[in-house]
């Protein structure tokens, strides 16, 4: 089985457990890379785990903790 490169909006959602919107807030402020195949957006899924595990190690070190849905808008 071939393993998948990108992601479109709805699962990246998914994945992070938001919703679409707060997904296309986070490609507008650059948090989130993507692809553009003609009209369709696609995340990498590499740069949904480099996401999730910088926040994971932020979350960690000695700052006061910042949730991911705690960001301002």
């Amino acid at each position: 089985m071939t393993q998948r490169l990108l992601l479109n909006v709805n699962e990246v959602a998914s994945l992070l457990g938001c919703g679409r919107t707060y997904v296309y807030g986070m490609i507008q402020r650059g948090e989130l890379p993507v692809v553009k195949l003609g009209r369709l957006t696609r995340v990498p899924v590499r740069a949904v785990t480099e996401f999730i595990a910088a926040e994971e190690s932020f979350e960690t070190s000695s700052f006061p903790s910042v949730h991911l849905l705690d960001r301002p808008r």
